[in-house]
This record gives structure tokens, C-alpha cells and sequence, in this order.
């Protein structure tokens, strides 16, 4: 089963065409893309420095885990509406870029872990972690 003629239906809709077209749609919503990566990446930081012993030792992992989780959750749903927008930019382009494809697969495969494995672990309720990754007492 092959994906192109739903890439090329893609190419043909008006919105793609308004897309790749305008002056200046593709940088604004790579812009809000790529901002919110960067907020994504400072909600998944800031609960790793906690888990490594670094930073904001008043509190829990568990409380740090819950009040990141909205941020993460908001600017991942923020990317992958954007993400669905620069796509239908471009769609044939990126049908056969191999690059696009290790990010969708990076994509699946991050957002499982984060969804089991990280989220169990920061949410486990009594992780205490009073040293940072030397193993010294801050």
C-alpha cells in the first residue's frame, strides 16, 4: 500500500496550495513550530535536571512531572498541528526525504516513552533524588 495518492490529494487541496504560495505562512508556522519545540524541550529538562539531582530540590519529581505536564502536552499539540501544516506545504517534497522519515519515526518513539516509561517513573510518587549525577550532596 503506498501513501502517494493521499500525498498528492494532499498537494492539490487549497490549503496547501495557500501555503506553499504565501510570502510568509510557511515562516510564521515554522516559527510557532519551532518555539514551541523549545518549550517542549524545556517541560521534558527541567523534570530530567530534577530526576539527576540538579535544580529545584524543594520539590518532588512527582510535583515538577505534574506541573510540566501541561506544557508539554500543550506545545506537543501545538507542533503537531503546525508540523501537520508545514506538511501540507510540501507534501511530495517530504514523501520521499528519508530525514522526514527518521523524525516521524523519532516522533512515534519519543512520544511512546514519554507516554510509559518517563511518565511512570516521574509519577511514581516517592522518588526522592538528594544528589545530583556525581553523587555529591548539594
Amino acid at each position: 500500500m503506498t501513501l502517494l495518492p493521499f500525498i498528492e490529494w494532499t498537494a492539490s487541496t487549497s490549503l496547501s496550495q495557500a501555503l506553499s504560495t504565501s510570502t510568509w505562512a510557511f515562516a510564521v508556522t515554522e516559527s510557532i513550530h519551532l518555539l514551541a519545540l523549545s518549550v517542549l524541550g524545556g517541560a521534558v529538562l527541567i523534570v530530567d535536571l530534577r530526576l539527576l539531582g540538579f535544580g529545584l530540590r524543594t520539590q518532588t519529581v512527582e510535583k515538577m512531572a505534574r506541573e510540566a505536564q501541561p506544557w508539554f502536552f500543550g506545545s506537543w499539540a501545538v507542533m503537531i498541528v503546525t508540523g501537520l501544516l508545514l506538511f501540507a506545504s510540501e507534501p511530495q517534497k517530504l514523501y520521499s526525504s528519508a530525514p522526514f522519515a527518521v523524525k516521524m519515526w523519532c516522533l512515534l518513539f519519543g512520544t511512546t516513552f514519554a507516554l510509559t516509561v518517563r511518565r511512570n517513573v516521574t509519577l511514581a510518587g516517592d522518588l526522592d533524588i538528594p544528589k545530583n549525577a556525581t553523587g555529591l550532596v548539594l
